[in-house]
Parts: structure tokens; sequence; C-alpha cells
């Protein structure tokens, strides 16, 4: 950062940056030799970009527009962030509470197991009805449901998270650059 310091010889505007306080400097305008005042001297003296602006109101640099000082972007970058962190957290919560009982290699061990333990008759039974009537099974299965109801929670939870920190991002950006 840059301080604007005039010289005692010509009156003319210095920039003088903090490294050199306490040292002595050329003046820009007439050439001869001004002292720098010690840091905490110098950290009193006007930034020099706030002295060049300040020294004619009329321009506004392209930077700093008259929108640039409005603090709506970031009231609606942080109320966005938070919506979007308290949605995360909720589907993260959901996701995790989600209750998925069986998985499809389970459902299928289970068949297996209750295949292997009924007695040859009933399975011929079986079979024949199935030839007869057809296969009626409620598709999809209570599992696989539940198991797509996480799998939404957790999406939502990514994209609520996404949301949150790239808005908390830009209210970082905001901020900063507005100091």
């Amino acid at each position: 950062m840059s301080y604007r310091l005039n010289c005692p010889h010509c009156n003319g505007s210095i920039a003088v940056s903090a490294a050199k306080a306490g040292s002595q400097t050329a003046c820009e305008h007439c050439g001869r030799t001004v002292t720098v005042p010690k840091l905490g001297q110098l950290r009193q003296l006007p930034p020099m970009d706030q002295a060049a602006s300040g020294s004619s109101p009329e321009k506004n640099s392209p930077e700093r527009g008259s929108d640039a000082d409005s603090p709506l972007p970031i009231i609606a970058l942080g109320l966005l962030a938070t919506a979007a962190m308290l949605v995360g957290g909720y589907a993260a919560i959901r996701y995790v509470l989600s209750p998925v009982d069986l998985t499809t290699d389970q459902h299928l061990a289970q068949y297996d197991e209750a295949y292997r333990t009924e007695p040859v008759a009933v399975l011929i039974r079986e079979y024949e009805n199935i030839e007869q009537y057809g296969l009626e099974l409620p598709l999809p299965a209570a599992y696989i449901k539940q198991a797509e109801i996480k799998r939404q929670w957790g999406t939502t939870a990514i994209a609520a998270a996404v949301v949150g920190i790239a808005s908390a991002g830009g209210l970082t950006y905001l901020s900063r650059r507005r100091r």
C-alpha cells in the first residue's frame, strides 16, 4: 500500500510504500531528498489511491462505481449461503438417517437360502404356478425405493453444499473488495 507524502520543498505528492518508512527518497517532481516518516506516522497519511480520487470527486474509478458501495450484493450472497448451508445440512442429516434395510445382494442371498431349504416338491409347484399365472413382483422393491430416496437426499446435500460454498466464496470476495 502506498501513502501520499507531500514534498516539503515543492509540495508535490510522492507515493511512498511502508517499506521506505524511516528512510530517505527523492521527490519525483523537484528531485530533492525527502525524509520519509517512521511507520507509525506514515500510516496516518492518506493512502495514495484515496488521495488521487479525493482530489477530483467527479471521477469515479471503473472498479468502484456507485453500486460498489451498496451492501445489497453482500446481503444477498450471505442469505443465499446461509440458506444453502441450512438446506445442505438438513439433506445430509436426512441422508444419514434414511434407512436402507436391504441391498440387492442381501435380497438375492435371502432367496437363495430360502430355495435351498425348501423341499423339491414346493419348488416344482412354485415353478408351475409361475409358468401358469406369470410372475407378479412389486416393482421396484421397497428397499430399492429406500435406496433411491437416500441417493436423492445425498445429491441434494452435495448440490446445496456446492451452492453454499460458492456463495460464501463470492461473499468473501465482495467483502474484501469493499475494504
